[in-house]
């Protein structure tokens, strides 16, 4: 993606997006999406060799605490939030039981989120309707 039409189409949504095909760049995105999700389910599956249907569950919300944390189209956010659910979930492990450590990285998430809405580099918006 680095050096092709795709990548710049990409890059170039989020500066200018005049002229872009964004519904072509918008499959794109969601095709590599798909190719690296698969690729992990894959890897996850070969790794671990049990099929279930909830095999990936705990993996997403996990990515999904860390978007929300990381704020609104933030991927340094995001990998921010990653890191410190990842750290959170190490050292709670380190003191408390292992049982509880979900529990408290989760609670500690809740609170950031309390003092922080937006999430760690999101901004603040309103619900207002923009037309």
């Amino acid at each position: 993606m680095g050096g092709g039409h795709a990548g710049d189409g990409l890059r170039l949504i989020r500066r200018a997006p005049d002229g872009v095909p964004l519904n072509t760049m918008a499959a794109l995105t969601f095709a590599l999406g798909s190719a690296l999700a698969a690729a992990a389910g894959i890897l996850f599956g070969v790794a671990y060799p049990v099929l279930d249907p909830y095999m990936g569950i705990v993996f997403g919300w996990k990515a999904f605490v860390a978007a929300i944390l990381g704020g609104r189209g933030s991927v340094m956010g995001a990998t921010l939030a990653g890191f410190l659910l990842g750290f959170t979930e190490i050292f709670v492990a380190m003191i408390f039981p292992s049982t509880l450590r979900d529990l408290i990285a989760y609670s500690i998430i809740l609170l950031i989120l309390a003092v922080r809405p937006h999430g760690f580099f999101g901004e603040p918006y309103s619900a207002r309707l923009r037309l």
